[in-house]
């Protein structure tokens, strides 16, 4: 399991269209499951449902941790915490 934190940097914070990306990003890779936990409210959400994603209310500027298990784990949490810090509109 690889495990990194990072601070939202998305405008308006997780919110449909960077919760769509990561999605898509995390189906695209059976063979890695990833989590995204916000300690903040004792959440935690698949990062493979956009409803899970929206349903933990994330705002800009807010910690959240990137969980990964599965091949290329470090890889596969890289590149969501970088969607969760630069995702552009």
């Amino acid at each position: 399991m690889y495990v990194i934190a990072t601070i939202v940097g998305i405008g308006g914070g997780i919110h449909a269209r960077p919760s769509a990306k990561i999605v898509e990003y995390v189906l695209s890779l059976p063979e890695t499951h990833a989590w995204i936990e916000f300690p903040e409210e004792n959440s935690h959400a698949n990062a493979d449902s956009v409803l899970e994603l929206l349903m933990l209310g994330v705002q800009h500027g807010k910690t959240v941790v990137v969980k990964t298990e599965g091949k290329d784990e470090k890889e596969v949490a890289l590149n969501i915490v970088d969607i969760l810090e630069n995702f552009q509109i």
